[in-house]
């Protein structure tokens, strides 16, 4: 094993601090991505577990308990409570409490966190893969050139390197991973 030197703990070598800067820049991603749908990124998640349950779990209306939806997401109850509220006002999500155990909460998605699945997919992965370029040209960066006002990916981007990204998605898995074992 080499020595450690005191500028492997220079900040910009510090794999903390990168994951930390690409959390921000993803939320400032989400936030303009999400936008248009009055959601926030964490509302987001929410949605993504719903319509996973809807197609993985054979339920129509994407439905799940809160303690599943908080296990499936690493997030507390009291943390879900307030951000399904304001889904449920808005629209997207119902909270159930079934005859059968009123102690338990179910969230369902309606007609509206059905029918909007395939818009917001499409609009994420637009975003997400006018990030991912074969060729990057001069600006491909700058956020405000993310996706035309309709939506769409601008006419002058090559395709999008798929390859770059899963491997990217399958490393960021392996390091959480990783992390866990550590904590745990």
């Amino acid at each position: 094993m080499s020595e450690i030197s005191s500028n492997d703990f220079a900040l910009d070598n510090q794999l903390c601090f990168a994951i930390y800067n690409a959390n921000l820049w993803f939320g400032r991603f989400y936030q303009q991505a999400l936008k248009p749908y009055g959601l926030t990124y964490t509302q987001y998640l929410i949605l993504l577990a719903l319509w996973d349950s809807m197609h993985a779990d054979d339920q129509p209306n994407g439905q799940l308990s809160l303690r599943d939806l908080g296990t499936k997401l690493s997030l507390n109850s009291n943390t879900l409570t307030p951000l399904l509220r304001r889904m449920e006002d808005a629209g997207w999500v119902l909270r159930l409490r079934p005859d059968t155990d009123r102690r338990q909460l179910l969230v369902q998605l309606t007609e509206k966190g059905r029918r909007a699945q395939e818009d917001i997919e499409g609009r994420i992965s637009v975003c997400v893969m006018h990030g991912f370029k074969e060729d990057k040209t001069p600006g491909a960066s700058d956020t405000a050139d993310i996706v035309d006002a309709d939506g769409s990916s601008p006419a002058t981007s090559p395709a999008p390197d798929l390859a770059a990204f899963r491997r990217i998605l399958d490393d960021s898995h392996l390091l959480v991973d990783h992390l866990k074992k550590i904590v745990n």
